[in-house]
């Protein structure tokens, strides 16, 4: 698809691809209970998501990112992280 528009007076053309909207709405919750990951706020890693928070060369892998928190556990999960499997098993 083309799309003209005007700047700074120049009329100017660009290529652009479109993509269909995504048909779910990221589900957001904060992780509680008494086990490793407690405590994050986590998001699944929607197509739109990912765009948003700049980390679509990972939208195709799916799994959640971690949108806030701290997790107590060793592994030490931080803001950005995206979780793809926990225990061998894939995270949607």
């Amino acid at each position: 698809m083309e799309v003209t528009f005007l700047r700074g007076g120049e009329q100017q053309q660009v290529a652009v691809t479109l993509a269909s909207p995504p048909h779910a709405k990221p589900d957001t919750r904060t992780l509680k209970g008494s086990h490793p990951l407690a405590g994050l706020t986590v998001s699944t890693l929607t197509p739109s998501l990912a765009l948003e928070l700049g980390v679509e060369e990972n939208m195709d892998q799916g799994g959640v990112i971690v949108l806030d928190g701290e997790s107590a556990s060793v592994i030490a999960l931080q803001k950005g992280d995206i979780i793809l499997e926990v225990n061998g098993k894939a995270v949607t």
